[in-house]
């Protein structure tokens, strides 16, 4: 058994979806409303496997327009940007 494990805050995934109507249509389209709120038993889960690739671009997007980085030191600890730095430059390979 194979098990695809994420570290994306769920304000992160609500973010998206509440503030970029294109966003929400497609994870309308893919059924996924609502996803930063879904358990990992889930069915929609595997949905987000197998649409993984895209759904990470449209996040990377959307950090990349939406968030500042003032924003992000002011709210958040070093450990949480530590990491979100290393995602970031994996997304990029």
């Amino acid at each position: 058994m194979k098990i695809h494990l994420s570290a994306v805050g769920t304000s992160l995934l609500r973010n998206a979806e509440d503030k970029d109507p294109k966003i929400k249509d497609k994870l309308i389209t893919l059924g996924l409303e609502g996803w930063y709120n879904l358990s990992l038993d889930d069915k929609k889960q595997m949905v987000i496997v197998q649409n993984r690739s895209e759904l990470k671009d449209i996040l990377r997007n959307f950090i990349r327009e939406n968030v500042r980085k003032d924003d992000i030191r002011k709210a958040l600890n070093k450990e949480y940007l530590d990491t979100i730095k290393r995602i970031a430059m994996k997304w990029e390979d």
